[in-house]
């Protein structure tokens, strides 16, 4: 109902979420959570996990937001998601958060003209964050995306070439990322999964289970190996990833529509338009502050070059995070937030 005339949207699959909100979900085990509904007009969950504080306030997070944008029953809901927060001791409610930042959060802010979303970016009715600013929330985090056509991702790969001249000169390489390395470097990857979203506000840490059983085979299935980027330090340990993947989103709307849970690299790639999309990207802490983040960036819009890419979506950067300063020049952007309010 609420999406019935954007074309822009990736269907829910209800299965899915039904899962996760199962005894069989490794997420619904960390929680204790809610879910509030009118029919035909608004629905929300909220959560709360044990010792989970965020900005020095026990927080409670609400999520799976969806509203026709009927306010006085979207003011109903919210004060029943806060009721609860309340008395599971919350001092303070965030969101939107889909159980964790891992699996889905943020909330579309604005986009440019005739935008279309790639898998996994948050999408929503722009009016999402004045109603809930209406409610009393306030903006807490902004995130950018930023969208490049294929002469900014040429002079992406020309403003970066020294550093990874450099790097390179120093014992650093930059490899394919084969699929056995999901296997073979586990432990590696594990620990790289919790520097780099750390860095995440609302950081909730990955268990190593989460991380084998829902992580891994999402990522595995759907990245590009070919042209993401695993670089190994000069010892040869895994000093940085960056996961890049098909712009799989055109092939999961209308009639055939495939369901983005059942995307496959394998099969599904050749058909994808020539786009690109960077959603996962880091560096270990002891392999930071030395170019690394351009070194990898210039790797994977080379390879996107080589193979014919005419557009690039890098998703999603911080504000106020200096990854935004990689990029010398890009089209267009996409902003997202997180909000707050005390309780």
């Amino acid at each position: 109902m609420v999406y019935a005339t954007d074309p822009g949207w990736l269907p829910e699959e209800p299965e899915r979420v039904a899962m996760l909100f199962s005894s069989l979900s490794p997420w619904m085990a960390q929680v204790d959570a809610h879910a509030f509904c009118i029919p035909g007009a608004v629905r929300a969950a909220v959560f709360i996990r044990a010792g989970y504080v965020l900005d020095r306030r026990r927080a409670a997070w609400f999520g799976y937001w969806e509203s026709t944008g009927d306010r006085a029953a979207e003011e109903l809901i919210m004060a029943e998601v806060r009721r609860w927060a309340r008395a599971a001791g919350a001092q303070l409610l965030v969101g939107p958060i889909d159980f964790s930042t891992v699996l889905h959060c943020r909330a579309l802010l604005s986009a440019e003209p005739g935008a279309m979303p790639f898998v996994g970016e948050p999408w929503n009715p722009l009016c999402y964050g004045p109603s809930w600013q209406a409610m009393g929330f306030e903006p807490f985090v902004s995130w950018v995306s930023i969208v490049l056509d294929r002469d900014d991702i040429a002079a992406l790969v020309a403003d970066k070439a020294r550093i990874r001249e450099q790097l390179t000169a120093r014992g650093y390489a930059f490899e394919p990322f084969d699929p056995a390395v999901w296997t073979q470097r586990t432990d590696e990857l594990f620990k790289l999964a919790n520097a780099v979203f750390a860095d995440n506000v609302a950081f909730m840490p990955i268990s190593r289970s989460e991380f084998e059983h829902y992580m891994i085979p999402g990522l595995a299935a759907t990245v590009d190996p070919g042209r993401s980027v695993l670089a190994l330090g000069p010892d040869g340990d895994v000093a940085g990833i960056l996961l890049t993947y098909p712009h799989y989103a055109p092939l999961c709307r209308g009639a055939g529509a495939i369901p983005v849970s059942s995307l496959r690299f394998e099969d599904h790639a050749a058909a994808a338009p020539p786009a690109m999309v960077i959603k996962t990207g880091g560096a270990m802490p002891v392999h930071r502050r030395i170019g690394l983040a351009q070194a990898t960036v210039s790797v994977a819009a080379e390879r996107a070059l080589n193979a014919g890419v005419e557009q690039l979506f890098v998703s999603t950067m911080r504000a106020d995070n200096q990854s935004r300063l990689l990029f010398p020049r890009y089209r267009c952007e996409r902003w997202y937030g997180i909000f707050a309010s005390p309780l």
